[in-house]
């Protein structure tokens, strides 16, 4: 029997034989565990775990994303708009694990998986290529503009902006996406706000339209207190996008 023979069963089989828990203190035993925490969750539907192992399993998956939002970084309080970055190399394992189990537990269930269900990418990816998002780049103004572009939804009043190495700001600062709408008088409708901890190589910021958009002809993002603000006075506007 291999070591990851052994490794399995006593995760398997930990919940009836104490000893055996001695075997899940190394790290590899404890993200094989992990993976097995979310294989229950798509496989639970079908021929449920003993309760004494579901139970044990749901707390360590549970355990899990308590880590992963920790390092993540997350959101700062007050900024309501959430970012997405590229996994790292050493998380794809986890992800693909993830993806798996829950690729099998919608095949399994009779309602597909919806928008909320969705990572942002393959969303904006989709809209791309049906063509019901709108894409355009960002373009400088009185600057170098950055890398990545808008893609709109006028039908779901939603969609994605992305950069590729925009600089985070001092702590009282955070950026702010502005909708010019062509059928609304008066100022550009708030977007979001959203802000970035550290220098990534690309991030996806979900559009948060605070009003119903008749039609968005410009995205403009500027730099605002940190919470945001009502009205921009546009002194430091960081990339403008036309559609």
């Amino acid at each position: 029997m291999t070591s990851m023979d052994k490794l399995a069963e006593a995760i398997v089989f930990a919940h009836e034989v104490e000893a055996a828990s001695v075997a899940l203190q190394s790290a590899d035993a404890r993200e094989l565990e992990r993976v097995a925490a979310v294989a229950a969750g798509a496989f639970s539907r079908a021929l449920p775990p003993p309760s004494a192992l579901s139970s044990r399993l749901a707390a360590d998956g549970l355990g899990f994303c308590a880590e992963r939002r920790a390092s993540f970084g997350g959101e700062t309080p007050g900024f309501t708009t959430p970012i997405e970055r590229r996994p790292s190399a050493m998380s794809w394992f986890m992800v693909g694990a993830a993806a798996a189990a829950l690729a099998l537990w919608f095949a399994m269930g009779p309602t597909p998986p919806s928008d909320e269900d969705a990572p942002m990418s393959a969303l904006r990816t989709a809209a791309i290529e049906s063509g019901t998002g709108a894409q355009s780049a960002w373009r400088a103004q009185g600057g170098d503009a950055p890398e990545g572009d808008v893609v709109w939804r006028q039908g779901e009043q939603d969609g994605w902006l992305t950069f590729r190495d925009l600089p985070p700001l001092p702590a009282e600062k955070a950026y702010q996406l502005w909708i010019v709408d062509g059928t609304r008088s008066g100022d550009p409708v708030d977007g979001g706000v959203f802000t970035v901890a550290r220098e990534e190589q690309d991030i996806i910021v979900p559009i948060r339209a605070a009003l119903p958009i008749g039609q968005a002809t410009a995205f403009v993002v500027t730099v605002e207190d940190r919470r945001g603000v009502v009205v921009s006075k546009q002194e430091r506007v960081v990339a403008v996008a036309s559609l």
